[in-house]
């Protein structure tokens, strides 16, 4: 559920000193939360991953992308193409591109 998803949570969990968090820890939740960090782990361990594009450059404080870029990336890796944010929205925001 939610609450085995949240980095926060499991944190407070394990500093109570009386529970146990039963998940994963805290570093491999923060890593499922974010798409692009996640396809790169599972890529460093040889895990066969859909063709894609993320910017491991982009962050909150940086979070618009080179258009031309992007239309370059988008051109190698073909269309029709699943456009997705990299945090968190359980897919509400994803998008088909058809050009």
């Amino acid at each position: 559920g939610f609450l085995s998803e949240n980095a926060d949570f499991c944190s407070k969990v394990h500093n109570h000193g009386n529970m146990t968090f039963i998940g994963p820890p805290v570093p491999a939740i923060t890593a499922m939360g974010s798409k692009s960090q996640s396809k790169a782990i599972m890529e460093q361990a040889g895990v066969p991953t859909t063709p894609g594009y993320y910017d491991s450059q982009a962050t909150s404080e940086n979070q618009y992308q080179d258009a031309e870029q992007l239309r370059h990336e988008a051109v190698q890796i073909g269309f029709p193409l699943l456009i997705k944010a990299v945090m968190g929205g359980g897919g509400k925001g994803m998008r088909l591109g058809w050009s």
